[in-house]
């Protein structure tokens, strides 16, 4: 052999010597500075560095201290690969029965995992449900509400000042002026009551600044307003009737006057009924 030749031989193997020397350096400084992490509690970091470990030098008993790692990390499906490459790296590794334990529990773990979170997809997608009902039931608007229809009116025939069947003239006349009479102080009486049921609202509804609401002021005003209402119903009936009888009387004619009153929640007055 020439002397050139083995010394690019010799060479040649110095050089493989030094790679490999420092990719154990780096292989051992990782290692070492994922121990001190580890250490530390810190495994998350500590994983990372057993991984740039074995990238340095992919010796498989790094891969147990991966697992380990990660496992403690709160990663299980991260530690689960390593502990996995690590048997099939390893067939006959001595603590074989302690990893496929692990294996085992990580097993459990994820599937545990994977059903809580499907469980809170659920329970989440139900209450996401729930609201978009309760949002919807909200914008739609309630029916309107049923009102009763008012009663009808109640007539009751009640005469108040009949004619006798042949009444003397005069007596038909004075009768007359008799019944207009009470008609003009029913009228007088019946806008009275208006006046202070008028009163009782202007009150209520343009209170002044001063104003201390009175309940018996409602109610003396709701019950003021009907009385008017009939008192001038019933005045001007009479008025009809007393004015209509005197004028058959001074005719000296037959007739026959009742009247009636009309009284309910909308309306109030008499129904005048004569003949002549």
């Amino acid at each position: 052999m020439r002397p050139a030749t083995f010394a690019a031989i010799v060479c040649s193997c110095f050089v493989a010597s030094l790679a490999q020397g420092d990719e154990r350096g780096a292989a051992r400084a990782h290692y070492e500075k994922g121990t001190t992490l580890f250490d530390l509690q810190r495994y998350a970091e500590a994983a990372k560095e057993y991984e740039a470990a074995y990238e340095a030098k992919p010796d498989p008993v790094f891969l147990f201290d991966i697992g380990q790692a990660w496992r403690l990390a709160g990663e299980p499906e991260k530690a689960l690969g390593a502990y996995r490459s690590y048997l099939r790296r390893i067939v006959k590794a001595p603590n074989h029965d302690k990893v496929e334990a692990l294996i085992g529990e990580l097993e459990k773990t994820i599937q545990e995992r994977k059903e809580k979170q499907e469980k809170e997809a659920a329970a989440l997608a139900e209450k996401q449900k729930a609201e978009a009902a309760a949002a919807a039931a909200a914008a739609t608007p309630p029916p309107p509400p049923v009102v009763a229809a008012p009663p009808p009116a109640i007539v009751a025939p009640a005469p108040i000042a009949p004619a006798p069947m042949q009444p003397h003239s005069r007596a038909l006349v004075i009768a007359g002026i008799v019944t207009a009479t009470l008609g003009v102080a029913a009228l007088a009486t019946g806008v009275a009551f208006t006046l202070l049921a008028q009163s009782d609202f202007n009150e209520i509804n343009s209170p002044s600044m001063n104003y201390v609401f009175n309940p018996s002021t409602e109610s003396a005003m709701k019950l003021d307003q009907p009385i008017g209402g009939a008192l001038l119903g019933i005045g001007a009936a009479a008025v009809v009737a007393g004015g209509t009888m005197a004028f058959v009387g001074a005719r000296h004619e037959r007739s026959t006057v009742s009247i009636a009153p009309i009284l309910n929640r909308q309306q109030a007055g008499a129904a005048l009924g004569f003949t002549f």
